[in-house]
């Protein structure tokens, strides 16, 4: 069972696999009665973080050539996920640590990103103008997908507005016009009294 774990498998997988294993409680229960079962089980876990975070044959250190080929796969719309299982490619977590200390990567990242929900938003509109009668569910549920997704990437170009909220920016000003006077050009005899009153004859005017 460690070795499993020490794998990649998780623990409640194993458990609830159908040849013969333990639920979780007797599980649980059998690394209390034994510290050696409950010392190999963590052993596992941290042989298991190390693979994720270091998996043998990936590169590890950061090159602008890496930088660029990971971005380059991103503005082509390609997932994460699937950029890094390819040959040559570093890991997710290895990608992550980049992000973290390398600003330029970042934000390479983060312009290749936006490229990526503008190719995205293309590719839904190809779906849904190559629609037919009998794949328009299917391509309803990929542009659904692909909206969710691109909202995200891109929340200001691409996210919904709430309701109410202008398409384009809207500019306030506010004026207290009582405390104004002289409203007009020089010839106007023509002012705003206390409480915003317009008056015809400043002259009338009581203290």
């Amino acid at each position: 069972m460690a070795a499993r774990v020490a794998l990649g498998e998780r623990l409640a997988d194993i458990l609830t696999a159908r040849d013969g294993m333990p639920g979780r409680t007797q599980f649980l229960a059998w690394m209390k009665r034994e510290p050696e079962l409950g010392r190999a089980y963590r052993l596992a876990r941290r042989e298991n973080a190390r693979r994720w975070w270091s998996p043998p044959g990936r590169p590890l250190r950061y090159t602008q050539a890496l930088g660029e080929a990971v971005c380059g796969r991103i503005a082509e719309a390609a997932g994460l996920e699937e950029i890094c299982a390819e040959p040559g490619m570093p890991s997710q977590a290895t990608v992550y640590k980049w992000l973290a200390r390398h600003d330029a990567f970042a934000a390479a990242y983060r312009r290749a990103r936006q490229v990526q929900a503008d190719r995205l938003f293309d590719a839904a509109r190809a779906i849904a103008q190559g629609a037919t009668g009998k794949s328009w569910r299917r391509d309803k549920l990929l542009i659904d997908t692909i909206r969710w997704q691109v909202g995200k990437l891109a929340p200001l170009k691409y996210g919904a507005r709430p309701s109410g909220e202008p398409a384009e920016g809207l500019t306030i000003i506010l004026r207290n016009f009582c405390l104004e006077t002289g409203v007009g050009d020089e010839s106007s005899d023509r002012v705003i009294c206390r409480d915003g009153i317009y008056l015809d004859q400043p002259e009338r005017l009581e203290d």
